[in-house]
């Protein structure tokens, strides 16, 4: 579904987003489309959702739908690596911005713009912890669209233990020198797992408490706040 070529930002349920090249140029009703797509799989899994739902939230066809995308599994693909690629994109954005700052700074930045993002748009974090987890769906290898992600965090994380700025403190001494994917992976289900606990109770966390947890993560990476 998605080309090597350049992309173009969009407006995705709220939040700036990038398009696969298929879809680079598409206009507003093919962007209301996946605002909508991305809603339903959130609140009602892949297979609660039916092509017919889509269209008649969209206000659309349902030929026009399926001229736009030839199955239900194309269109989830879309939603899916556009969350992916705003979440990606949003991360190295404010790691490279803080680079000139001290570790824990960088850091703090980089949890805290998460949490500000799940925070504010509870779609996109029921769709990622819905999701993130699943080997498949469907056809589609979901591990494979959440890769480009977690490879920034892997690559990131790796980065800041072999300069010896981040020592992943742990329980278990010789083992945060081999599962840098591991913490990477606590990271990013650990906050978003807080977030939505909340979230369901309609009880966000307050900056204190979102303060609380960025310094949690910090000092279990082993950066001195």
């Amino acid at each position: 579904m998605e080309g090597n070529g350049s992309t173009e930002r969009g407006t995705f349920n709220g939040f700036s987003y990038r398009l696969g090249e298929t879809y680079a140029h598409a206009g507003e009703r093919v962007q209301r489309v996946l605002r909508t797509a991305l809603v339903l799989f959130s609140e009602r899994g892949y297979e609660g959702v039916s092509m017919d739902a889509i269209a008649e939230a969209s206000g659309v066809a349902k030929q026009t739908l399926y001229n736009y995308f030839p199955s239900k599994e194309a269109l989830f693909r879309e939603v899916l690596a556009g969350a992916v690629r705003f979440l990606t994109e949003k991360t190295e954005e404010t790691y490279e911005a803080a680079r000139g700052l001290s570790p824990a700074e960088r850091w703090r930045r980089v949890l805290w713009t998460k949490l500000e993002l799940l925070c504010a748009h509870r779609s996109l974090l029921r769709l990622l912890v819905r999701f993130s987890s699943r080997g498949r769906v469907a056809d589609l290898d979901v591990q494979e669209i959440f890769a480009p992600y977690f490879s920034l965090l892997d690559r990131l994380l790796a980065s800041e233990r072999e300069s010896g700025r981040a020592s992943f403190a742990c329980a278990v001494e010789d083992v945060s020198g081999c599962v840098t994917d591991l913490f990477a992976g606590a990271v990013v289900g650990g906050l978003a797992l807080a977030v939505l606990r909340r979230a369901l109770q309609e009880r966000p966390p307050t900056e204190r408490e979102k303060e609380a947890l960025v310094a949690f993560y910090l000092r279990a990476l082993g950066f001195a706040p």
